[in-house]
């Protein structure tokens, strides 16, 4: 489905400021006192928002697009965010995480 998408992906973001999600989200950590340390990113497409998150968090990304994964693992140099191709509404992680977007 996503086999062309998926390569024009990141052209189509181009002006999306993925540093104010990450800004955002750790101003709700902040408010609510949460401290989370594995968060999980549902649909996380071609892994950018992942990747900045996977700075300060330890991260897993799920996507129902191995196109889209193919591309996020590129962006994971460092190897340290885990990858999984599942379906949204039904994955299963074999464990817990602190916090998911």
């Amino acid at each position: 489905m996503y086999n062309s998408f998926s390569l024009v992906y990141d052209d189509f973001a181009y002006d999306i400021d993925y540093n104010k999600f990450f800004i955002y989200y750790e101003k709700i950590f902040k408010k609510f006192n949460i401290k989370p340390s594995l968060m999980l990113d549902i649909c996380c497409g071609t892994g950018t928002l992942t990747t900045i998150m996977s700075k300060k968090y330890d991260m897993i990304g799920i996507d129902f697009s191995c196109e889209m994964l193919d591309i996020a693992q590129k962006k994971n140099v460092d190897g340290k965010i885990l990858y999984l191709c599942q379906p949204m509404d039904s994955f299963e992680l074999y464990g817990t995480v602190d916090a998911c977007y």
